[in-house]
């Protein structure tokens, strides 16, 4: 399966896949919030799924770059892809922003 296809279904699903299934995962639960998404998080593998209270995928993050670890062939969309062609190919998001600096974190965005 290609990461979108798990979009919608029960993280057990996700877990018990290769390459999933052989990587450290780290799960923690936001429950300070009245929804508690559950995130989990591969580490070495620049991704982290958030799961709502059933255990259904609804977010998959993934982190771009030269060294992040992430296997590209599981996404079968090019992260070379500027951010015109993004909006181009998926449309206006529901939420977007400019660049924002911390200085913790440095720069990040948009």
């Amino acid at each position: 399966m290609k990461i979108p296809e798990y979009l919608g279904k029960h993280i057990s699903i996700m877990l018990e896949k290769t390459p999933f299934k052989n990587w450290p995962v780290e799960k923690y639960i936001e429950d300070d919030l009245e929804e508690k998404p559950t995130h989990y998080t591969f580490k070495g593998h620049s991704i982290e799924v958030r799961c709502d209270q059933d255990g259904k995928i609804n977010t998959i993050f993934l982190e771009s770059g030269e060294d992040n670890g992430f296997d590209k062939s599981l996404f079968e969309i090019p992260f070379s892809l500027s951010r015109k062609q993004v909006l181009e190919r998926f449309g206006t998001p529901s939420k977007s922003g400019g660049k924002s600096s911390s200085a913790f974190l440095g720069g990040s965005g948009p």
